[in-house]
């Protein structure tokens, strides 16, 4: 699936207009979300936002929680994602 992304001319623009090869998550700010002591969370749940970074606009993932009935929990939600190009992850040796 990655490469038929990486290979595909759908182009989701970051700044400088180069295409979204995916985002870089802290894993602190995940366990986070998961281990909330005031929510039971059953699921983590990835939605797309939109913010200005340089004058430019990019699409970014806000990560939330999402307890046992279906809700988002808000407290912690975090949007501290760092796009790639910009911060990726080393994929040459499973590409």
């Amino acid at each position: 699936m990655i490469k038929e992304y990486q290979s595909d001319p759908l182009h989701i623009p970051t700044v400088g207009n180069k295409k979204l090869k995916g985002w870089m998550a802290d894993a602190e700010h995940v366990l986070e979300i998961l281990n909330n002591e005031d929510h039971e969370i059953a699921k983590l749940f990835m939605i797309l936002g939109m913010k200005t970074v340089d004058g430019q606009k990019q699409v970014n993932l806000v990560f939330v929680g999402v307890d046992g009935n279906g809700k988002m929990v808000l407290d912690p939600a975090y949007d501290y994602l760092d796009p790639c190009p910009a911060d990726c992850a080393d994929l040459s040796s499973h590409l």
